[in-house]
């Protein structure tokens, strides 16, 4: 089993907003902790240059305003692809969808319901309420305010779930929302070519050389041959009447 490299930290943002919608499919851990950093040091980077702001005179505290507009907007821009590449975390875990979704169902439910519990709560800060014996106001808690504290519990129980699903490792095969992005069967990369057995010299049909004098016949003819009979040595030379210096081999 041939485990591909993890996600890099720019390549993981930029796959954060090209699956802006993206509910399909699978992503790995790496993908998913990398754009975690993301918003960490976009926010944190914010923050601190905001709080810098703050103390320079005239401009500072319009320009610390214009950045914590502008880090709303990107919060609110990063609310659909965060829980999108929640969702996909889900899949590449083999699990449903239903527990990032049902977790932001239940965060809504209880903004809603913990505004309501302000509202109702809010009318003991009136002068009816004043208790001028010891000077304090009496609170009267509300339904609303104990359906809040329920609904906190349980989101964050939801919160410890999720949490502990985004750091488990990819499942190893191919589920039902598709192939696993970090392992795969090969051997090898995918990408990985094998070396094919090369053809043997001798073929037979149609390609066999239409010659029927051997190869080795062949470059006998075409080197040029010596005579050995040229091959002297001095006495030979004398015998024959022919000087020494002659003979290119006497040397």
């Amino acid at each position: 089993m041939y485990e591909f490299p993890q996600v890099g930290f720019v390549e993981a943002f930029k796959l954060f907003w090209l699956n802006y919608v993206n509910f399909k499919g699978r992503s790995r851990r790496s993908e998913y902790w990398w754009v975690m950093l993301w918003h960490v040091i976009i926010a944190s980077a914010t923050g601190i240059v905001s709080i810098i702001m703050i103390f320079i005179p005239i401009v500072g505290p319009f320009i610390a305003i214009i950045l914590w507009l502008l880090l709303i907007v990107y919060s609110l821009a990063a609310f659909i692809p965060n829980l999108a590449l929640l969702v996909r975390r889900f899949h590449d875990r083999n699990m449903t969808m239903f527990l990032p979704i049902f977790s932001v169902v239940l965060s809504v439910l209880y903004n809603f319901v913990y505004f309501m519990a302000l509202i109702t709560s809010g009318d003991f800060m009136s002068t009816g309420h004043l208790n001028s014996a010891n000077a304090s106001y009496e609170v009267e808690p509300s339904g609303w305010l104990y359906a809040s504290l329920v609904l906190l519990f349980v989101i964050i129980i939801i919160e410890i779930i999720n949490f502990i699903i985004t750091v488990l490792d990819s499942h190893k095969t191919a589920n039902k929302y598709g192939p696993s992005p970090k392992y795969t069967q090969q051997a090898g990369p995918p990408h990985q070519f094998y070396a094919q057995p090369q053809p043997t010299m001798h073929q037979e049909g149609p390609t066999q050389s239409h010659s029927s004098v051997p190869r080795d016949t062949q470059t006998q003819d075409n080197q040029p041959t010596h005579d050995d009979t040229q091959l002297t040595d001095l006495d030979d030379l004398e015998r024959g009447n022919r000087k020494p210096q002659d003979d290119p081999y006497k040397y």
